[in-house]
């Protein structure tokens, strides 16, 4: 059995697969599963990753490593593939690694190691995010508490991404995990990795940035349009739903407010971003229960309370008057 399953998306990443696929052959801990999902890319990433396969071919051979590239039926999203992914793995830990970003070559080692040593269901690591505008480094761990963890996560104070964090794979396979809707893309991370969090007891924490997150402007994260930051908006929507789903599962409302929270800075992003005259019909349904929920949250400012009730009531006006 592999000591660790890499899960890599592929999709339209040409110009960028090469360093990836680099830095995790270069990796010094043997017995790694190496799962490459090929989401029907349409580009030439597929075979850029075949032409690295053969040239770290004897390097394969010797770490004991299994590299397999799988092909998705149609392209289906990043959810989905990762969904498949975690299905196919069968390391003991696992972690999903982005196909434009790249790793420090001894990431997967140290991790595994701390993870080893205290037999950890999960080991977090820095992040170094790589832009035009330069470095900045993200402290991947606050608290070694759960709940602490989960509480600074859905403040935004601890990221809540996939990639700098090697999950034990039972965690995953063993536990009753709510995906998002196939599609619903943006903020999948935080729902998965707050479900996943949910289950584990041991935390590790290695205080240095071995993943290097590219700011790639061409990704899912970075509308291009107008009709883009409204679909990213309500995958947002559904990604919040799912997960204070899974927490009325289990019965649990220790982080009610800070799901609240979440609420409130979608819908006010989306005000930020577009014409409310033209999509007030849309943001008005959506958590209407923060009407009255929002007076009672300690985390909104008064400020930041009025101006919502301010664009509610005017959204609200507008659906009126256009009953009549």
């Amino acid at each position: 059995m592999p000591r660790i399953t890499v899960i890599v998306p592929v999709y339209k990443v040409e110009a960028f697969i090469e360093r990836c696929v680099r830095s995790l052959f270069e990796q010094t801990l043997d017995g790694v599963e190496y799962l490459f999902i090929d989401d029907c890319t349409p580009d030439g990433s597929v075979g850029i990753l075949k032409e690295l396969i053969d040239e770290y071919h004897q390097r394969i051979v010797d770490k004991d490593w299994i590299v397999r590239i799988e092909q998705m039926p149609n392209n289906s999203g990043i959810l989905t593939v990762r969904r498949h992914g975690m299905k196919m793995a069968t390391g003991d830990y696992v972690i999903q690694i982005d196909s434009d970003d790249w790793i420090e070559d001894s990431m997967l080692s140290d991790m595994w190691h701390v993870a080893m040593e205290g037999d950890l269901d999960v080991v977090i690591c820095d992040i170094k995010i790589v832009g035009k505008s330069g470095i900045k480094y993200l402290k991947g761990l606050n608290f070694d508490s759960v709940n602490l963890f989960i509480k600074d996560m859905l403040m935004n104070k601890s990221p809540w991404t996939l990639v700098n964090k090697l999950f034990k794979r039972a965690i995953y396979a063993d536990n009753k995990i709510i995906y998002p809707f196939d599609g619903m893309n943006l903020g999948e991370d935080m729902a998965l990795v707050v479900e996943q969090m949910y289950y584990c007891r041991t935390i590790g924490y290695i205080d240095k940035a071995y993943y290097n997150y590219f700011e790639n402007s061409t990704s899912i994260t970075h509308p291009q349009g107008e009709e883009d930051v409204i679909r990213h908006h309500f995958q947002w929507v559904e990604n919040i739903r799912t997960l204070e789903a899974f927490f009325c599962m289990h019965n649990d409302d220790r982080w009610q407010k800070e799901i609240d929270y979440q609420k409130y800075k979608g819908k006010m992003g989306m005000l930020n971003r577009i014409n409310i005259s033209k999509y007030y019909k849309l943001w008005l349904p959506y958590f209407p229960e923060l009407f009255y929920q929002l007076l009672f949250n300690p985390y909104v400012s008064c400020r930041g309370k009025a101006a919502y009730y301010k664009n509610h009531m005017k959204c609200l006006s507008k659906y009126v008057t256009n009953l009549f």
